[in-house]
């Protein structure tokens, strides 16, 4: 069955082809509301809004650069060019992992995890992939990153900060960060390794646990 990207373009589209790919019809079943601190003004506390993935009604990529989605509020993703092999792999796990519920990939500045700087500024996170399974919605790293301890105790800190937040301002989910850097993927599928173990592994190895007070 041809893809929602394949009928609006026609079968002519062939190669490497640039598609404009739109949201899917059930897009909300797979849509990612990410908590971001809005700025105090003189006459109002700073509050918490909601930025959703699905904002951002369109995606361009080209065809032989990218992959069908099932569980994404797109029904096409891009293959990020560092490392496409294992974005491929990755990709084709979660389409296959029955426990993940979506998978969301942050492609605007107005969706990133927002942590302060030192000096005052708003430093922006911006992980590979965002995964939700039943209780939890995962920041994943699929890739090494420059200054890892730095950008883990980052990573983590925003998680603290979004799981302090009332349930409805999180989804109802608690938010984790997992480095998956370094980690055998392929070798962990292989071997019938279920991608949310893994995701849970990786947070628990980096001595992230959740704290007592946050609801589930």
């Amino acid at each position: 069955m041809p893809s929602l990207a394949d009928a609006h373009h026609g079968p002519e589209c062939l190669g490497d082809t640039l598609l404009t790919i739109k949201l899917r019809p059930d897009f909300a079943a797979y849509d990612f509301a990410i908590p971001v601190p809005a700025q105090p003004s003189t006459d109002r506390p700073a509050t918490t809004r909601l930025a959703r993935l699905s904002d951002v009604k369109t995606l361009c990529m080209h065809r032989s650069k990218s992959v069908p989605m099932d569980k994404c509020i797109y029904p096409r993703l891009p293959l990020l060019p560092r490392e496409e092999k294992r974005d491929h792999n990755f990709l084709a796990w979660v389409q296959n992992e029955a426990a993940v519920q979506a998978l969301g990939r942050i492609v605007h500045h107005r969706h990133c995890m927002r942590a302060a700087n030192s000096d005052g500024g708003v430093h922006y996170l911006v992980p590979d992939f965002l995964v939700r399974t039943q209780d939890a919605t995962y920041l994943v790293d699929v890739y090494a990153r420059r200054h890892p301890p730095r950008r883990l105790r980052t990573m983590m800190a925003w998680c603290d900060w979004a799981n302090a937040l009332p349930p409805e301002h999180r989804g109802e989910r608690a938010w984790f960060f997992a480095p998956l850097a370094g980690l055998p993927l392929r070798d962990w599928h292989r071997i019938g390794g279920r991608l949310c173990e893994l995701l849970a592994i990786a947070r628990v190895r980096e001595g992230y646990a959740i704290s007592p007070g946050y609801a589930l």
